[in-house]
This record gives structure tokens, sequence and C-alpha cells, in this order.
């Protein structure tokens, strides 16, 4: 057994003024995107690894990785306007890389300190090392270098924000770009060779966390109108046509715009008036001036399978326009005619 001479422990900090590693997400309505970081469940990873280069790190020849978990239990995250959410966080992890050519010793390097137990996960996958753990942690194991070299190339942290959706709609906050920041411990053990001393290192990795928030969300549709056609006869020609309008109301916040799709009571895809009784049916079509193709439905079928309307507000009104154009005598039986049209309104996201 080796005799510890005394062991030092250093605090060596990167620069306060920087951010290392910044993670970008995007909040619209009740999803949320990653640009730079993956998910498992609740759990957020950097999926951009960070050069160590900064940390000035010491040639060792045997070291070995832990996990040393950041204390915060929340982040406050504040727009330029000064809104705040603040949420739940937690310190679940991280990963490091070595280019390294090493081999493995049983037993890991706790310095003395016996500062946290052992990882519950600290796996080695030929170069990258990760750890997981509930609170702070170390691996069964060392790393001996063929040289002394700089412990690792890389490191990325994991993380938890598990109520950050539920809490930006209940914040009430407007859209806009909001900030959080946290200081990552990437700490490692190593032996000084001289004189065999074990100690361990801590550097901090400023991270910033940048969510652009679009709350986009539907409260409530509104439609005015009798669905009854008004309809315009032509005496000398014996023809028919018709038209009725919807005024429709949409209200929430909006955000890039709404879509609607379109469903007929009878068969789903044939926009037709059909004959209560007979066997005949009027095909018509439907005209929105602000959608996108004004021309939602045409000759009893949807050219595509949405209608678009862009829009960045509160609130959007617009008419459903319906109609057919001439029917003649004997084309079509005498009688009433009808349909029962369903739209569903979704936030085009």
């Amino acid at each position: 057994m080796r005799e510890l001479l005394f062991s030092v422990v250093l605090f060596i900090s990167c620069s306060a003024n920087a951010y290392a590693s910044i993670i970008h997400g995007k909040v619209t309505g009740n999803m949320i995107q990653w640009t730079n970081a993956t998910t498992n469940g609740n759990e957020i990873q950097q999926s951009v690894w960070q050069s160590s280069n900064s940390f000035n790190l010491l040639p060792v020849l045997r070291w070995s990785p832990a996990f040393y978990q950041n204390s915060l239990r929340s982040l406050t995250f504040t727009s330029e306007l000064g809104a705040r959410v603040e949420t739940d966080f937690k310190n679940t992890g991280i990963e490091f890389r070595t280019a390294n050519s090493y081999n493995t010793s049983n037993g890991g390097i706790d310095a003395g300190l016996n500062t946290g137990p052992q990882c519950q996960t600290g796996e080695d996958s030929g170069g990258d090392f990760l750890l997981k753990s509930a609170s702070s942690c170390g691996v069964n194991f060392t790393l001996v270098q063929q040289q002394k070299l700089r412990p690792f190339d890389f490191y990325r942290t994991f993380f938890e924000l598990p109520d950050l959706l539920a809490d930006f709609t209940l914040a009430n906050v407007p859209a806009g770009r909001y900030l959080a920041s946290f200081s990552q411990p990437v700490a490692y053990f190593l032996i000084y060779e001289h004189q065999q001393v074990e100690s361990y290192q801590i550097y901090y990795d400023q991270v910033q966390v940048i969510i652009d928030y679009k709350p986009s969300f539907i409260s409530s549709v509104n439609l005015i109108g009798d669905g009854q056609f008004d309809l315009e006869y032509d005496t000398e020609e014996h023809s028919v046509k018709g038209q009725t309008k919807y005024a429709v109301n949409v209200s929430g916040y909006i955000n890039p715009g709404i879509k609607m799709s379109f469903l007929s009571s009878g068969n789903e895809g044939d926009f037709s008036l059909e004959h209560t009784e007979a066997s005949s049916k009027i095909p018509y079509k439907l005209i929105c001036e602000k959608c996108n193709d004004r021309l939602v439905i045409s000759n009893g079928t949807m050219s595509e399978e949405y209608a678009e309307i862009g829009l960045v507000g509160n609130n959007l009104n617009f008419i459903l326009n319906f109609s057919f154009n001439d029917v003649y005598a004997g084309e079509v039986d005498e009688g009433d005619y009808s349909d029962a049209v369903t739209i569903i309104f979704e936030l085009d996201l």
C-alpha cells in the first residue's frame, strides 16, 4: 500500500467574463426545440463537445474522471426587457473525451478526501467517459497514459430543466429572447508522479442557455354565419347559383400563423351539397381571402392538405366564402341539399 504524503487541492477557474458554452433552445407554444443539444426524457445534453484548451491542463500520467455537481436547484431566465421566468434545474452528469493512448487500472483516485460516492453511471467507451449521478461522484478506475499529457481534450455537460415549458406558460411573459447561465464544474483526480501525491483539480465552464420564446396558442375560435346559401336565379338561363359566408375570429397568440384542414360529412374529400333524398349533388368552392392560396376548394376538391394564413399577433379575422356556380334546370333533382363541414384549426408551427 502506497503511503500518502500529503494532498494539495487546487481550484483553477476559467474566465468568468466569457461563456465557453452556449446552448440554444426555441419554445413555441407547447413545443421546445434545441438547436445544439439533444434530450433523453428530461435530460438535456450538449451535442457540441467543448474544448479543454482554455483550462491549461497540467500534463499527467495518471488521472481519474469525476463529476462535481453544481449545487444550483433553479435557473432564472431574463429577457432583454426584464421579464423573468424561474424554473427547476439539476446538474446530472458530465462526459469527457480524450485522444490519448491509455491503459485502465482498477481503483479510482479520491485524493484522500472521500468527497463523494461512486458514480451511478461511470462508463469508459474507448476514450469517452460518461459520468452520471444524483450527486458529486468519482469512478472506480484510473487511466494510465503512456506519457505525460493533458488528461482530456473535450467535455460536455448534462442537466435537466423539467418544468421549462410549464413555467414559461405560467409566467405569462411576452415573446422574446431569454437568457440564463450556470457555472459547470469540470473536475478530475490526478497523481503527481514525483511524490505520488493524490489531488484533484476543478475548472469552471460558464454555460449560457438562450431561449427564443414564442408563446403561440389558440384560445378560442368563433364562427358567425347560418350556413344557408343565398340563391340567385337566372330565369332566362333557367339556372341558379348561391353562396354563404362565415366570419371567423381566431384569438390567442399566433406565430407564425394558422392552418386549417376541412372534412366533409359525406366522403371526407368530396365537398358537395348532397340531396336529402335523391343521389344528386352540387360541388361547391371555398374562397378564403387571407389564405396564402385563396382558392381553398374548387369544384368540390381541396387543392392542398391545409389552408394557411400567416400572422404574428393576438387576433385573426377573416371570411370563408362558400359558393357554387350556375346549376341548370335538369342537371340536378329539385329539393333540399346540405353538407356538414368540419374545420380543424391549428397553429402553423
